[in-house]
């Protein structure tokens, strides 16, 4: 009785410690798989998933190889014509300022203004001021001096536009709405800013 019961104990010390080996393996292959999950995740970056450069920790940017340095000396090379802004032409100048020496610089006699063909020509271009240009028209009503009776001048649709606004600003706005994508609140502020135009978001909204 004494060595069935020891071994029945044995049996049972066995089974519990096969029961334990069982679940210490699957905690470890859980385990090993959050590992692995971690180990993935923190090696995503830009380069190899959707995440964008900005999310790259600094040890995963690949620092471009640096370039050798150039025997060359900074700026404009020897013989590079540069780059300077087109001269326009002549018939396309609005208004001209000829400059002409007061006197030689060798013997300080006082020079005649003649025109020099090959001038050098210098450029200046500026917006002019822009002032909206508005038009009102008056009904008047005048008395009759045989019956006294007011008779008022009509509404002509050919002479009293339909609309508060010509058909240059309209095309403006919805060039500004409509093409360059600005919303009617911006639109507003650009013409009260660059024009000078004060339009409401419904006038906006309308046109």
């Amino acid at each position: 009785m004494d060595a069935q019961r020891r071994i029945g104990e044995l049996e049972a010390q066995l089974a519990a410690k096969e029961a334990r080996i069982v679940e210490q393996e699957a905690r470890i292959e859980a385990l090993s798989q959050q590992v692995a999950e971690l180990t993935e995740k923190l090696g995503r970056n830009s380069r190899n998933s959707h995440l964008p450069p900005s999310s790259d920790p600094p040890g995963a940017r690949k620092r471009s190889p640096s370039k050798k340095k150039s025997k060359r000396k900074r700026g404009g090379q020897a013989g590079h014509r540069g780059s300077h802004r087109e001269l326009l032409p002549p018939e396309e100048v609005d208004a001209f300022v000829d400059l002409f020496p007061s006197q030689c610089e060798n013997c300080w006699e006082s020079l005649p203004k003649t025109p020099d063909p090959l001038a050098k020509r210098y450029q200046f271009t500026e917006l002019p001021p822009i002032k909206p240009h508005t038009t009102e028209y008056r009904r008047h009503a005048v008395r009759c001096p045989c019956c006294a009776y007011k008779t008022r001048a009509k509404v002509d649709p050919q002479v009293i536009p339909d609309s508060a606004f010509g058909p240059r600003l309209m095309s403006v706005v919805a060039l500004l709405t409509g093409v360059y994508h600005l919303s009617r609140r911006k639109t507003v502020d650009l013409l009260s800013d660059v024009v000078g135009l004060r339009i409401s978001l419904g006038a906006v909204s309308a046109i």
